[in-house]
């Protein structure tokens, strides 16, 4: 078994451009994962996730008691996507994300460039850039909504209201 976190020896960061080898980093990051799989991405990302070999992954890793959650931007294209996925992991809309990230408790994988998850990869298992990835994750996390509402909302056609705290003085005039 792995060890908790990387010795600085063992730490890497790299690029990867061979998008055909993107597919088995992928599945690398979720069968290591041992606590919590954080993924965000654009609204193609559900889609991507429910490919045959990744969304059978995720679901081993959530037999296992990987905690699985997924910030995407929830639209009526991706809706029926977002549904499946409700099925095996965690998911939360937020407006206009952009990027496609996928961070464990031991490594973090994000997109560099590109329209596709598999485009041009940065890797890293090192300790304190997962600690930092998954800190961005936890942001992002507590400020979107939740499927629920985001689903309710595309369905019956209506927004939600916004409630939103002022506390500048401009603003409130």
């Amino acid at each position: 078994m792995p060890s908790a976190s990387p010795t600085p020896s063992q730490e890497k960061a790299q690029v990867i451009t061979d998008g055909r080898h993107a597919e088995a980093d992928i599945m690398d990051i979720i069968h290591n994962a041992r606590k919590f799989l954080n993924i965000w991405g654009d609204s193609c990302i559900p889609e991507f996730i429910l490919s045959e070999t990744i969304r059978s992954a995720l679901e081993q890793a959530k037999r296992t008691g990987v905690r699985i959650r997924c910030i995407t931007e929830i639209t009526k294209n991706n809706l029926n996507y977002c549904k499946e996925l409700i099925k095996f992991a965690e998911i939360r809309h937020l407006n206009k994300i952009v990027g496609n990230s996928m961070t464990s408790d031991k490594e973090h994988l994000a997109q560099s460039v590109g329209h596709s998850f598999a485009s041009k990869l940065v890797y890293t298992n090192e300790y304190k850039m997962v600690v930092q990835q998954n800190y961005i994750f936890e942001n992002l996390w507590n400020n979107s909504t939740t499927h629920n509402d985001k689903i309710s909302t595309l369905e019956l056609g209506i927004d939600l209201e916004e409630l939103k705290v002022l506390s500048d003085p401009n603003e409130i005039r």
